[in-house]
Parts: C-alpha cells; sequence; structure tokens
C-alpha cells in the first residue's frame, strides 16, 4: 500500500485483552498491533488463553473487525546465581571439597534430595566454563527443586595436593582459580535445553537460562607463615657491619602457606613491609625487640622466576628487577635488609616478635589471592563510622629455616 492509500484507513482496538494490553502503532509504511504482556512466571503475572478484537475502516468509514487469539507462555526458571563456596574453610584454593550452588528464580520439575549425579549427568544439564569440564572432577545433586549443588571431588590437572602451598596456581586453570574476578566475568553457567528443564508444574517453556557472573570464594582461610629463612651469603663483610646481627645485603624469605594477595615479581611497597614488619624497636608482652633497619621488598612464587631487585642504589650490585608483573599471585615475600645503620636487634632470634606478620593482617594489608579470609573479624572506629575489617594470620615466629 502506497502512503496515500494507507492515509485512507485506520485500525483501532475495539475490544482489550481480558489479562494485558494490546496496542496499534501507525508509520508511513503501515499498521502494527502489538500484544503487550508482563513477563508471567509461575509467581506473578497471567499466562494462558487470551484475545482482543480490532477493527479496520476505510476513507468510506466502512469497517471489518476481528479476533486475535493467543496464548501467554510461562517464562522458564531463570539461574539467578552461581556462588562458589569452601565448607571447611580449611584453605582458600580450589580443591577438593568445594561447591558451587547454582540457585533459581523458581522451583523446577526436578525433586529435591534426589540421588547423586554423575559428572557425565551433570555435564548432560548444564554447560559449565570450559576449565570446569576439562580440568575438574564433580559430581550434583538437586538439594531442592531450585537449588542445584556440584561438589568438587578433584582437579584433574592439579599437579600437587599435599605441596605448600597445597594447591599451586599454575596448576589450578586461571579460569577456575580466578573465576570470582571482574577478568573472567563473561564465564558463565547455561542450561542445556536438552535438559527439558521448566518449572514444577511442567507448564512453562523450556530452560535455557545463562547465569549472571560467579561470586563467591574458594575458602576464607586466612594466610599464615610457614617458614622465615634467613641468607646472609651476599650481605656485606665489611667492618663496620661486623657488628650487626643482620648485615646490609642480608635476604629474608618468608614463605606463606597459600597464594596472597599481591602478584609474583611485584615490589613489595614500604607501607606493606611497615605494615608487616616491626622498623622501630617494639615492646611486646613487657618485652622490647629491637628493629631490622631498612628494607626494600619483592613478592614471589616458586612458579616464576623474578629478575632479582635493583639495589645498586644501596651499594648492592645486582641486575635490575621485572617492571611488570608475572601474573602469578605470590606464595613468597623476598626482603634485604639496604642500610642496618638503624639496626638494633641482638640476635636472629628476635626476628620471631620483629616479623609482626599478624598487624599486617589487621591492618588489611595482606590476605588470600581472592581476598576472601574473613575469621575472626575485628571492628574499628574511624570517625562516627564502625567498620568491620578482616583480621588474618596469628603467626608470629614460627621456626627459622
Amino acid at each position: 500500500a502506497t502512503a496515500a492509500q494507507i492515509a485512507q484507513y485506520n485500525i483501532r482496538i475495539v475490544r482489550q485483552p481480558d489479562h494485558n494490553v494490546a496496542v496499534v502503532t501507525r508509520s508511513p509504511t503501515g499498521f502494527q498491533i502489538s500484544y503487550v504482556a508482563q513477563r508471567a512466571s509461575s509467581d506473578q503475572g497471567y499466562y494462558g488463553p487470551d484475545s482482543f478484537q480490532y477493527e479496520v475502516c476505510d476513507f468510506e468509514e466502512g469497517c471489518v473487525n476481528a479476533t486475535i487469539f493467543l496464548d501467554v507462555q510461562l517464562i522458564a526458571p531463570q539461574i539467578i546465581s552461581v556462588r562458589g563456596y569452601d565448607p571447611d574453610n580449611l584453605d582458600a584454593e580450589f580443591g577438593a571439597g568445594d561447591v558451587l550452588d547454582i540457585t533459581f528464580s523458581e522451583a523446577t520439575n526436578e525433586p529435591g534430595g534426589a540421588n547423586e549425579l554423575s559428572k557425565s549427568v551433570v555435564d548432560s544439564i548444564f554447560q559449565l566454563p570450559t576449565a570446569f569440564a576439562t580440568s575438574a572432577s564433580y559430581v550434583g545433586a538437586w538439594v531442592t527443586p531450585s537449588l542445584f549443588r556440584i561438589t568438587f571431588s578433584g582437579c584433574n590437572t592439579c599437579r600437587c595436593l599435599s605441596c605448600v602451598p597445597r594447591i599451586q596456581l599454575n596448576d589450578v586453570p586461571f579460569g577456575i582459580a580466578y573465576i570470582f574476578r571482574p577478568a573472567y566475568a563473561t564465564d558463565r553457567v547455561t542450561v542445556r535445553a536438552s535438559a527439558n528443564l521448566r518449572n514444577a508444574a511442567r507448564r512453562s517453556q523450556v530452560s535455557t537460562s545463562v547465569s549472571p557472573p560467579f561470586v563467591g570464594d574458594w575458602g576464607r582461610a586466612r594466610p599464615e607463615v610457614v617458614t622465615i629463612s634467613v641468607d646472609s651469603k651476599s650481605a656485606s663483610q665489611s667492618p663496620s657491619e661486623a657488628s650487626r646481627v643482620l648485615p646490609k645485603g642480608t635476604k629474608i624469605l618468608v614463605t606463606f602457606n597459600m597464594p596472597v594477595n599481591f602478584d609474583a615479581c611485584d615490589p613489595a611497597s614500604s607501607d606493606v613491609l611497615n605494615s608487616i614488619f616491626q622498623l622501630n624497636p617494639v615492646t611486646i608482652n613487657g618485652v622490647t625487640f629491637g628493629s631490622l633497619g631498612s628494607l626494600v621488598g619483592q613478592w614471589q612464587s616458586p612458579l616464576t622466576s623474578c629478575d632479582p631487585l635493583d639495589l645498586t642504589q644501596f651499594g648492592i650490585i645486582e641486575r635490575n628487577r621485572r617492571t611488570t608483573s608475572s601474573g602469578y599471585s605470590a606464595t613468597q615475600l623476598l626482603v634485604v635488609i639496604v642500610d642496618s645503620s638503624g639496626q638494633t636487634i641482638t640476635s636472629t632470634a628476635d626476628l620471631q616478635n620483629v616479623l609482626n606478620i599478624n598487624q599486617g593482617f589487621s591492618n588489611g594489608v595482606i590476605n588470600n589471592y581472592l581476598v576472601s579470609a574473613q575469621t575472626n573479624l575485628t571492628t574499628v572506629v574511624v570517625g562516627n563510622r564502625t567498620l568491620t575489617i578482616a583480621q588474618g594470620s596469628i603467626t608470629r615466629g614460627p621456626t627459622l629455616a
């Protein structure tokens, strides 16, 4: 029809639907009749048969009526969250016993409390991110008709479950280890159409829902210090250093039991070092411990090689350090004494108290690599606000290596 012909006609709704709304829109190329329905689920909105009537009139006011019959279908159950957690919180890394809870917007047509389902059955219901499907062993079960739980029994690509750290991050695919970080927000869980998942009454459409981004963590354990080792082989032999317990150039390696929230090969900033180490004499339980002197530090991991710290400005000759992050979360902190003139400790035994790791955690400086440690919460007052901060390790002075 031409624009002139269209202008000679008129269309209007003469009987609205019983449950929703019909509207007519007009453009230069024609008319469009739309049925506008609220999204219907088992809990809200109308679903089922409906109808409305419209009328078409020409320029001579000759009119005809027609009725449109339609059926409003229920939307399928939707995934509203995928949350990871570790029931025992004994670590903060992916491993056996960790759980993914997939929660739906309403009850599905699956019975709750059903038997355990094998990995192949779980994979027939859900399309998981590739890293999980190819790297992890798991089983699943419908805890309730709206909650499906995946429990991981192991990581097929993890090299060592008994290592310290217990699971190295190069052995757990980044797509699993960091799934809760924004960089992996595109990784989702999808319901397969072949699973025929519907609402409890089986009247909805088949679900092909795509989940929102993952939330949660792989555990909320706090990092602990497992060893503090001292290496003075490269320390200065000058007469001025002879009286120092830890001469200039001495290296102190602090090893944690899990990856922490710093990248390997990055420098350890002064505020971190000040939070971890007592750089000035401190009195603990009535005993005063001395300071180490001036320090520089670098985060490290046995999984990657970092170029040594640049210590030339301190008169310690080594190659320049790497200037960019390695991409691995650190499990160690290397500290080098670059000026011992202010050092007052009298023996290496004092390190067990000078390396006051607890202070660093309670200041919120060091956490596990997902920054999820929340045990032993401490309340502090800042201005007129009361804040809750995570307190980490209570380690003070493990056996020196």
